[in-house]
């Protein structure tokens, strides 16, 4: 039975890949502006508003609010805008590997930033308490 279960799962995964494939690639890319490539040219700006949106999430982040689901999605920005905000400093740009649906390029950083933004606007549209 386990021998069963071991083949459902590696035909699975071995379809979900394949699929996954056709939405997913590896690029890497070097992002020195924000997101969009906005700032491209101008370092030094994009460095400033990724430390001033860190510090401005820091400080709602230090708000205790009643309902922790809006913690966990500022939480998710903080921990977002410090590893861009981390790597910014100490690289001079924003390594962005991750391409979906050949949109846009984007790294781990990003995607929780873009979850805990959209989990902020869910709980704020379903207007949960705060």
């Amino acid at each position: 039975m386990l021998k069963i279960f071991i083949i459902i799962i590696a035909a699975f995964c071995e379809f979900a890949a394949l699929n996954l494939a056709k939405i997913l690639n590896l690029n890497l890319s070097f992002n020195y502006g924000i997101s969009f490539g906005i700032f491209n040219n101008f370092k030094y700006a994009a460095l400033v508003l990724s430390g001033l949106s860190l510090i401005i999430i820091l400080c709602c982040v230090m708000i205790k609010f009643k309902n922790y689901k809006i913690n966990l999605a500022l939480a998710l920005m903080a921990g977002g805008a410090a590893a861009n905000f981390i790597e910014r400093v100490y690289l001079g740009y924003v390594i962005d590997y991750i391409n979906i649906f050949d949109l846009n390029i984007l790294n781990l950083a990003d995607i929780e930033i873009m979850s805990g933004c959209l989990t902020a606007l869910y709980l704020f549209y379903m207007r949960k308490d705060f």
